[in-house]
C-alpha cells in the first residue's frame, strides 16, 4: 500500500532531489492533473512533459557537473517553507 506524503516529507524529498538530482523524488509526488507554466519554458507543460523536463534538466547538470545549493527555508509571504535555489534565481515551490 502507498503511503500518503505530507507536506514536510514532499519538502524534503524536493531538497533531496535538487542535491543529488534525482528527479524520481519529485516525480513521485506529482499528480496527472499536474501543469507546470513557467518563464523557463515556451509553454505549459502536463505532468508527463514536466516530467521528461526535470529529468532532462537534471541529466544537463549532472553532465556537467553543477553543484546547487539548496535549503528549506521559511515562505514568509505565504506561509510554510519552500526551497530556494540561489545558483539559478529562482524560487522550488
Amino acid at each position: 500500500m502507498k503511503e500518503k506524503a505530507n507536506t514536510e516529507m514532499i519538502i524534503n524529498d524536493f531538497l533531496k532531489a535538487w542535491q543529488t538530482l534525482d528527479a524520481e523524488l519529485i516525480c513521485k509526488h506529482l499528480d496527472e492533473s499536474f501543469r507546470y507554466d513557467s518563464q523557463w519554458v515556451f509553454e505549459p507543460l502536463d505532468c508527463k512533459g514536466y516530467k521528461e523536463y526535470i529529468r532532462g534538466k537534471f541529466e544537463t547538470l549532472r553532465k556537467n557537473n553543477v553543484k546547487l545549493e539548496v535549503a528549506i527555508v521559511a515562505d514568509a509571504y505565504w506561509g510554510g517553507e519552500m526551497l530556494p535555489n540561489a545558483r539559478f534565481n529562482y524560487w522550488i515551490s
